[in-house]
């Protein structure tokens, strides 16, 4: 079966529109604002936790967002993130986009705003915003461009139900990480009760002097540091969509890339964990996995009564400030660690690494439910199944 094909912009309920600028001093509350940090970071755009944007009235009737908006970036320092989508669902609030984002509203009479996020998501719907890519060093998309972009245009019940088969998927995938979101947070709360609030099992026995308890210490995470050793990096842009090795770096996304270069991998010493340098992102990595080229510190504990999995929620409690595009490995290093007694710190790892192990499996489980959607996704959208 094939489709039609028509201008995007014929499929708009209103004309498309950059997001809003704000001075930083209008910065820190008011209303949600979407930053390319959620674009890039997520597919489906809600309900997430947001920086904040002071806004009047006019600013927001005129630049909110709408479930089944569609979200464009409109530049990047990577071809492949320019004209990025992602698609707003069911925002429990007013929200707004910034200006590096494009917002487009759809005819809901006409199309389903999801199958067009899964067009746009889809190899040949990825080739066409590609072929309206600007810029050298920084990847761009212009509106105006977009608008001309010719799609496909299915019947809209055959559209409703391509959405709704991938749909399906996503929503797995969605519910799973929900999941690891409970189980991360359960660490880290009994992390916080028992080593930052010090109501650990057994704490009315134990003198506490100067915040730290009798039989425990202090130490800076440089005296806890093994030697990092030397290993392949992989630069972003020699990224795989797909291939043997997982690239652990320092963006928001867990896994950034793929790569076939099995000399990058790194199966010891593991557990380790990722932190970025620019970012301050933390990352548990318990498999076999290929480090990203900038910014990239891999950090365990060089002391084996310490756990991994003990260090990581530590680290994740350390208070780092944000001094931007700053190098802030010095700064983690200059942080304390309050390290507790043998059974105490045996406690706490008992509780925390069965969960860190669900939560590789639930990230597995959903790698394989991405790579079956992303086989049906192409065939869909073109026609080739029947739906």
């Amino acid at each position: 079966m094939s489709f039609v094909e028509t201008p995007f912009g014929e499929l708009y309920a209103e004309p498309s529109r950059n997001g809003i600028y704000k001075p930083k001093e209008f910065h820190g509350s008011g209303y949600k604002i979407v930053n390319m940090g959620e674009l890039f970071g997520y597919d489906f755009i809600g309900n997430q936790d947001m920086k904040r944007v002071a806004l009047t009235d006019a600013e927001i009737e005129k630049n909110y967002l709408s479930d089944g908006d569609l979200l464009f970036g409109r530049r990047s320092l990577v071809e492949s993130g320019a004209g990025k989508c992602s698609l707003v669902v069911n925002p429990n609030e007013k929200l707004v986009c910034e200006s590096s984002i494009i917002r487009v509203r759809l005819n809901k009479d006409k199309v389903e705003p999801k199958f067009y996020y899964y067009y746009f998501l889809s190899p040949k719907g990825r080739a066409r915003i590609g072929s309206i890519v600007t810029g050298t060093n920084v990847k761009g998309i212009r509106g105006s461009e977009l608008q001309k972009l010719n799609v496909l245009l299915p019947p809209i019940h055959t559209q409703q139900k391509i959405a709704s088969i991938l749909s399906a998927y996503d929503e797995l995938i969605g519910n799973n990480l929900k999941r690891i979101t409970l189980l991360e947070k359960s660490a880290r709360m009994l992390y916080e009760e028992w080593f930052v609030c010090l109501r650990f099992p057994g704490n009315e026995h134990i003198r506490i002097v100067e915040g730290v308890p009798e039989g425990w210490e202090k130490k800076f995470v440089s005296e806890l540091l093994s030697k990092n050793p030397n290993t392949k990096k992989i630069p972003k842009n020699d990224y795989l969509d797909k291939g043997k090795v997982p690239c652990v770096d320092q963006s928001s996304e867990f896994i950034g890339g793929y790569t076939d270069d099995e000399e990058a991998k790194i199966t010891s010493p593991l557990p380790v964990i990722i932190f970025g340098d620019h970012t301050r992102v933390l990352k548990y990595i318990n498999f076999p996995f290929a480090r990203g080229a900038d910014g990239t510190q891999i950090l365990y504990p060089n002391d084996e009564k310490i756990s991994t999995v003990f260090f990581y929620y530590a680290l994740l409690a350390s208070d780092i400030s944000n001094y931007f595009y700053a190098r802030h490995f010095k700064f983690l290093k200059a942080q304390e660690v309050l390290i507790p007694s043998k059974s105490i710190l045996d406690a706490f790892t008992s509780f925390a690494f069965p969960k860190m192990e669900l939560i590789k499996s639930l990230r597995d489980q959903n790698q394989k439910l991405k790579q079956a959607r992303d086989i049906l996704l192409p065939k869909l959208i073109n026609g080739e199944i029947p739906v």
